[in-house]
């Protein structure tokens, strides 16, 4: 876990995240094919964070093990020559 990430809780965030996990066409093909007991395990190990508007999420060149899930807003990345913008749905980590 990255130290200088916050985790932010509320019910505002829980409600978003759990119609996110539900209907999302993105994160459903994702889990397709797991055992409803095993979803809901997943979703319940799964952290929560709530970025403000210039924070960063992973510094350049480290490595971090983690499969990122873009439930709203944007994640721009950027690279040497290009810059990728990324919208809600997006799942980052994952090859």
């Amino acid at each position: 876990m990255n130290p200088k990430i916050h985790h932010i809780e509320n019910g505002q965030m829980t409600k978003k995240l759990r119609d996110f996990y539900f209907k999302n066409p993105s994160i459903r093909a994702f889990l397709k094919g797991m055992d409803k007991r095993d979803e809901k395990y997943v979703i319940q190990v799964m952290k929560n964070i709530e970025m403000e508007i210039g924070e960063r999420v992973i510094r350049n060149a480290t490595n971090d093990r983690a499969v990122i899930f873009l439930a709203g807003g944007e994640l721009m990345a950027f690279k040497e020559d290009v810059n990728t913008v990324y919208t809600e749905g997006a799942i980052l980590g994952v090859d």
